[in-house]
């Protein structure tokens, strides 16, 4: 006869204030470690008035059984480089080496005559008119300063310059190459002279410095396998100006407290970095290398953030309230979005917490042995044919989903169905269907022209190589639609096209029930993958920190201690593995 051996528990969030008698960094320390229970990894630091109440590290540095994060332990901070680059420039600036107010054709070469007006000021403010990226990160053809260069300002101009603001890195790309040209340094070596040393930042250079080869660096990971590190990277120059800075937390405050006087930049231009020099974007403006907005209660807020394949960073400060916050991380979800949103979500809860807010908090959680933890591996199926995987990484358990049912319970337990999920399941079937079936015209009746001609001809080709490659297709598998986190209204239906010697994986991203993105190759082994942490003997919670919702999976096992099923929701799956 079956026995449950878990302890009924309540595992949802809770939304609480930080009790009276714990300091706020010690709720903020609490708050962490029960984040990373459920996937957070990353150094924290968090300073008032200047004294530090937080310095944490959580997790490992390759998401898997590699060493702890540690301090010293470098993470690409991706796009806060800029504010370094700005930097760079008003050094050169106060030394009376340039003015931000020079036309670039003064300091490049072959600056067309359209590009003639842009201005330093211009691409510090994300005004010149430049595309975003011109450029891709991983192009080895553009691995010279020279040949950067010359890529971008051969790229078309998106406005007039001065005109608006939009984002670039490729107006810092610019820069980068007015540093060198100004200086007679290279890059590296200026900031590593004017900024880097002065402030005493002893971990901190670019991504390609040899100083890495032999350190542990954080290394990227998402929900099921590595992303490398940056030591991985294709090398090129265009990184660097943009978002080619390795750091730590704590160098990173080093920075705050040396911009705080005199060490890097005189107080005036400080103070330009830090003014509202045009306005941006979501009620925020941009200085030099920084936003500036005010928070919801009116207080003036001064950050930037970064984010690349596997490394996150956010660089808050609050100046009334004399507070800097810091928080490098290495994780992703759903790939880079869901990692930068995380980021922010963790981000903002620090900054609740420390204001005395209510904040959710995940579930508490308890230790459990690994050898213990290795008792739920296994397969499990539901009677609607949905399935749940359980596996132990790094000494934590990870569960992982298919099968609409499933997912819906694990992603949204409690709620109710949602028939536009199960509309996307329809529709990417008969996709894959008629495209497997060799009659693509067929999907006609299933999309509107424009999306049938953005997405089915690329999906098409992809079934096509991938059948002269593995065999004809026997099969198509719907594995079922999950919405993004961070925005219900976007959703990917995850899919099979089995072949003969292996399988093509796909997603179609929907925005709305509009088909607006086909992605292949991505290998994900589950459409939903969480972590799992122990609550009891056994009765695990997962936990998102992006929507604050929490699932319980609770185990059974028959008298001899075999675990045979679990419940989630309302639904039981039995073990199909054997054991």
């Amino acid at each position: 006869m079956a026995r449950p051996i878990f302890a009924l528990l309540s595992l949802g969030a809770t939304l609480a204030p930080a009790p009276a008698q714990s300091s706020p960094g010690a709720e903020v320390g609490a708050y962490l470690a029960r984040a990373a229970a459920f996937g957070f990894s990353g150094q924290v630091l968090v300073a008032e008035k200047g004294q530090v109440v937080v310095d944490a590290c959580f997790g490992s540095i390759d998401g898997e059984r590699g060493a702890p994060i540690l301090p010293d332990s470098p993470f690409n901070v991706a796009s806060f480089t800029k504010q370094f680059t700005a930097a760079a420039v008003l050094r050169l600036e106060a030394d009376g080496k340039l003015r931000v107010d020079d036309p670039i054709g003064r300091l490049l070469p072959g600056v067309p005559e359209e590009k003639a007006g842009i201005t330093i000021h211009h691409l510090l403010t994300h005004t010149a008119g430049l595309r975003r990226d011109s450029i891709r990160p991983s192009d080895p053809a553009l691995s010279t300063r020279d040949e950067t260069v010359k890529r971008v300002l051969a790229s078309p101009l998106r406005s007039k310059p001065g005109e608006r603001f939009a984002y670039s890195n490729d107006g810092y790309r610019l820069l980068a190459a007015i540093v060198e040209k100004v200086s007679g340094q290279t890059y590296r070596d200026f900031v590593a002279e004017r900024l880097f040393g002065p402030a005493g930042m002893r971990n901190t250079s670019t991504y390609d410095d040899p100083r890495w080869a032999g350190a542990a660096v954080a290394t990227g990971f998402d929900e099921w396998h590595s992303l490398g590190s940056f030591r991985d990277w294709t090398a090129g120059w265009h990184r660097l100006g943009s978002g080619g800075i390795v750091s730590t937390a704590r160098d990173l405050y080093a920075w705050h407290l040396a911009l705080a006087g005199d060490r890097v930049l005189p107080p005036a231009a400080r103070a330009r970095m830090f003014a509202k020099q045009t306005p941006a974007e979501d009620g925020a403006s941009y200085g030099y290398g920084a936003f500036l907005k005010e928070t919801k209660d009116g207080k003036p807020l001064v950050f930037h953030g970064g984010d690349n394949a596997g490394y996150h960073s956010e660089v808050r400060w609050y100046p009334q309230d004399d507070r800097v916050l810091l928080l490098l991380t290495n994780r992703d979800r759903f790939g880079i979005d869901g990692g930068a949103v995380e980021k922010r979500v963790v981000a903002d809860a620090i900054a609740g917490i420390l204001s005395g807010a209510d904040v959710a908090r995940p579930p508490a959680t308890v230790s459990m042995p690994e050898a213990d933890l290795r008792r739920f591996e296994g397969e499990y199926r539901f009677d609607d044919s949905s399935t749940a995987r359980v596996w132990s990484s790094a000494g934590h358990l990870v569960v992982g989903v298919e099968g609409q049912a499933a997912i819906d319970r694990l992603v949204d337990p409690g709620g109710k169905p949602d028939a536009s999920r199960a509309e996307a399941n329809g529709k990417a079937l008969a996709i894959l269907q008629a495209i497997a079936a060799g009659n693509p015209e067929a999907v006609r009746k299933v999309l509107p022209a424009d999306e049938f001609d953005n997405y089915v001809p690329f999906l098409a080709g992809e079934v096509r190589a991938s059948a002269e490659k593995l065999g004809p297709v026997r099969d198509v598998r719907v594995l079922g639609t999950v919405p993004l986190p961070w925005d219900p209204r976007q959703t990917r239906t995850y899919a099979l096209v089995v072949l003969e010697r292996g399988n093509l994986d796909l997603f179609l991203g929907w925005t709305e029930g509009a088909l607006g993105d086909v992605t292949t190759g991505e290998d994900r082994p589950h459409p939903v993958i969480y972590p799992l942490a122990p609550a009891s003997e056994a009765a695990f919670a997962t936990y998102d920190l992006i929507t604050s919702r929490s699932a319980r999976l609770e185990f059974t096992a028959d008298a001899a201690g075999k675990v045979t099923s679990l419940t989630l929701g309302d639904a039981t799956a039995r073990r199909v593995d054997g054991g």
